[in-house]
């Protein structure tokens, strides 16, 4: 059984960053197949197995945090029930609207 949480964690909405809790029973599969997007993974408690187009066979045990770049997918596996927090970004951190704000004069 998966269960997903999506808090609220800050008051900004730029255009493809997302916050994602998952929580995961031992043995069940993990996989991303969004290569247009970096993510950042946390092991909030337990442990997962995690391949991707870069490594094989990595272990996120709770407290650490795995980076995986656009263009790359990853899959894994569950070794333990395990609460993973997901963070998809992709460098968008304003909107245009922001961009043609003419900065003041002195």
């Amino acid at each position: 059984m998966i269960f997903n949480y999506n808090p609220t964690l800050c008051s900004e909405t730029p255009t493809d960053c997302h916050f994602e809790i998952r929580n995961y029973q031992a043995g069940v599969a993990i996989h991303n197949s969004n290569i247009n997007a970096n993510h950042l993974i946390y092991c909030r408690s337990g442990r997962a197995r995690i391949n991707s187009t870069l490594f094989h066979n990595e272990t996120l045990c709770a407290g650490e945090i795995m980076f995986i770049p656009r263009t790359s997918e990853y899959s894994g596996e569950a070794l333990s029930d395990v609460s993973l927090f997901f963070h998809t970004f992709n460098n968008t951190v304003c909107s245009r609207k922001l961009h043609s704000i003419v900065p003041l004069q002195p």
